[in-house]
């Protein structure tokens, strides 16, 4: 087995993916066992340790990809590692889309202490395949940003007799900011 993996957060604006309220987030784990393994995945181990901005007794393990009575995840949250484990999934390599993908997720909220802005908010996964080396995913990054940008208007003068008016502004953020657009 063999695992491409990605973990995704709340998209927010711009590459730093700023967003305003941050109260619960929620992230989803994707795996995947690439179409060029050469056998099934029989078991499948997720973990993600929170930073101090999260407060973990908000922590709710979200939806899996493979639910029902064939299927049973074992979650645990110890401190602040939160585990998903799964034996007998036997997910085939992924030759027919998406037939040997997967995920997992879980919604936490922030401290109250660090719902301000210019908070950088950063979680990442490692996710082990049977035997395999542990792969740690992408970090996904998300920057709060209450602060609105300023704008001021430019003094116009009117002319009589004018059809149109050209209105001048202009706007700044704060050096945290999501900027102006």
């Amino acid at each position: 087995s063999w695992d491409p993996n990605e973990k995704l957060g709340h998209i927010g604006y711009g590459d730093q993916n700023h967003i305003y309220n941050a109260k619960r987030l929620y992230y989803t784990i994707n795996f995947e066992n690439q179409k060029t393994a050469t056998a099934p995945a029989y078991r499948i181990y997720i973990e993600d340790v929170l930073s101090e901005v999260f407060d973990i007794n908000t922590v709710r393990f979200e939806e899996t990809s493979h639910q029902g009575d064939n299927y049973y995840w074992k979650t645990n949250l110890d401190g602040n590692k939160l585990t998903w484990e799964i034996e007998g999934i036997e997910l085939p390599p992924n030759v027919t889309p998406p037939e040997g993908e997967g995920f997992v997720s879980f919604s936490v909220e922030l401290k109250p202490e660090y719902q301000v802005s210019g908070t950088r908010i950063e979680n990442k996964s490692t996710i082990i395949f049977d035997k395999n080396p542990a792969i740690v995913t992408n970090t996904w990054v998300n920057i709060i940003d209450k602060l609105e940008p300023s704008t001021s208007m430019q003094s116009y003068k009117y002319i009589k007799g004018e059809d149109s008016v050209t209105v001048f502004c202009k706007s700044k953020d704060n050096d945290n900011g999501s900027g102006v657009r």
